[in-house]
C-alpha cells in the first residue's frame, strides 16, 4: 500500500481514517454510495496532508459532517461533490469551503440544497462577509442547485479562470460583482429564471459586465463561452469585448430565438478569432446567420438538435475555412442537405443523424 496513489472506495460502511493517513503516497479519493460512512463521529486529530484529489458522490453526509471531512483534508486542491442530497454547507467560517486555502478547483452537481442554510440578504454584505468559497478558487462547476439565489455568494472569486453555472433555476444578480469575468477563459451559464417566464440571465450578466466601469473593451480574456441566449451575445458592445480571444462559442437550450436580426448579424462580425461555433437545442431557430462566410477563421460548425432549422448555407456561402460541419438529430431536410453536400465534397466531413 506505501505506492498507492489514487483510491476509489465504493458501497463500504466503514473505514479508518486513521489507516488512510498512513498511506503516505495518497493523492487522490473517491468515496461512492457509502452510505454509513460518516455517519460516525471523525476523530479529529486525523490529517491527511497527501490528498489533493477528493470526490464524494452519493452519500448520505450532512453539513456538520461534511465540515469535518473537509478538516482531514486540509490540502485539497481539487474537490467534487455529486448527488449529496442532504449536503447543505453550513454559513460559518469553519462550515463552508472557505478553510480549504489551497482549493484551486469545485465541482458540484445533483444536491439542490447546498445553499440552502445560506443568509441570502447577507450574501452581499462588505469584504467582510462569510463567503462559501475560498479566494484561491481558479475553477467552479455548478450544476441543479435549486438553493443558489444569488450571484453575491461567488462576490469573492476574483482569480476564477473557468465558471459553469448550469440550470441553477433560481439564481439572481443580487450581489453580482463583475471583476470575478475578468480572469475568465473558460465561461458557461446555462440558467433560466423559474420565477419570470424561463428569462435568461446571461442577458443582465453581460449587460453589467458592458455597464462597468471596471470593464473596458479589449480587457476580456475570454476563449470559451457556452451560452443560452443568442440575443444577449450578439450585440456590438458584447463582441467588442469578445473579439480579440474568443474561439469556441456555443448556443445551448436558446427557446426564444428564430431568425437572426441585422444588428446580430453584425455583432457576430466581430468575432474575428472564432474557430468553433455550435447551435445546441435551439429549438425555434430557423436558419443559421448569413453572414458566416465572414468568420474566416472558422474552423467547426455544429448543428444538434435545431429540429426547426430548414436549410444549410448554398455550397458557395460556406466559408474555405471551414473543416468539419456536423448535423446530429435535426429535421429530416438539413440532414438531407447534410449528407448530399457530403457525397458532392468527400474532403469535408459532415456527421448527419436522427
Amino acid at each position: 500500500m506505501d505506492k498507492v496513489e489514487v483510491m476509489h472506495i465504493t458501497d463500504v460502511s466503514h473505514i479508518s481514517f486513521s489507516d488512510l493517513q498512513k498511506v503516505k503516497s495518497l493523492r487522490s479519493i473517491h468515496f461512492k454510495k457509502c452510505k454509513d460512512m460518516f455517519s460516525a463521529e471523525l476523530d479529529e486529530s486525523v490529517v491527511i496532508h497527501s490528498v489533493h484529489n477528493l470526490t464524494m458522490q452519493e452519500l448520505c453526509i450532512t453539513g456538520e459532517l461534511f465540515s469535518k471531512v473537509l478538516r482531514c483534508f486540509p490540502a485539497l486542491s481539487q474537490l467534487t461533490v455529486g448527488n449529496c442530497e442532504s449536503l447543505e454547507l453550513l454559513p460559518m467560517e469553519d462550515g463552508g469551503l472557505s478553510g480549504l486555502k489551497m482549493l484551486q478547483s469545485f465541482t458540484g452537481y445533483g444536491w439542490g440544497n447546498l445553499f440552502s442554510r445560506w443568509p441570502m440578504g447577507e450574501v452581499g454584505g462588505g469584504a467582510h462577509a462569510i463567503k462559501p468559497f475560498p479566494t484561491s478558487l481558479r475553477e467552479l462547476e455548478i450544476y441543479k442547485d435549486t438553493s443558489m439565489q444569488s450571484m453575491g455568494l461567488l462576490s469573492n472569486l476574483t482569480s476564477l479562470s473557468s465558471l459553469s453555472l448550469v440550470s441553477c433555476r433560481e439564481l439572481t444578480m443580487d450581489g453580482f460583482n463583475p471583476l470575478i469575468t475578468v480572469n475568465l477563459k473558460k465561461f458557461t451559464v446555462n440558467n433560466m429564471y423559474q420565477k419570470q417566464g424561463n428569462m435568461c440571465i446571461a442577458g443582465d450578466l453581460l449587460s453589467e459586465i458592458a455597464r462597468s466601469k471596471l470593464m473596458h473593451a479589449g480587457s476580456f480574456q475570454l476563449k470559451e463561452y457556452r451560452v443560452d441566449s443568442i440575443s444577449a451575445v450578439l450585440t456590438v458592445p458584447i463582441c467588442s469585448h469578445l473579439a480579440a480571444t474568443l474561439h469556441t462559442l456555443c448556443f445551448s437550450y436558446d427557446q426564444r430565438a428564430t431568425t437572426f436580426t441585422e444588428e446580430q448579424e453584425q455583432a457576430l462580425q466581430l468575432l474575428t478569432s472564432l474557430k468553433y461555433l455550435e447551435f445546441q437545442r435551439c429549438y425555434n431557430l430557423q436558419s443559421l446567420p448569413r453572414g458566416l462566410r465572414g468568420l474566416s477563421s472558422l474552423k467547426k460548425l455544429v448543428i444538434w438538435r435545431c429540429n426547426k432549422m430548414q436549410c444549410l448555407p448554398p455550397k458557395e456561402g460556406l466559408l474555405a475555412s471551414l473543416e468539419k460541419l456536423r448535423v446530429w438529430c435535426c429535421g429530416r431536410e438539413l440532414n438531407v442537405q447534410a449528407r448530399k453536400l457530403k457525397e458532392s465534397d468527400p474532403w469535408f466531413y459532415v456527421g448527419a443523424a436522427g
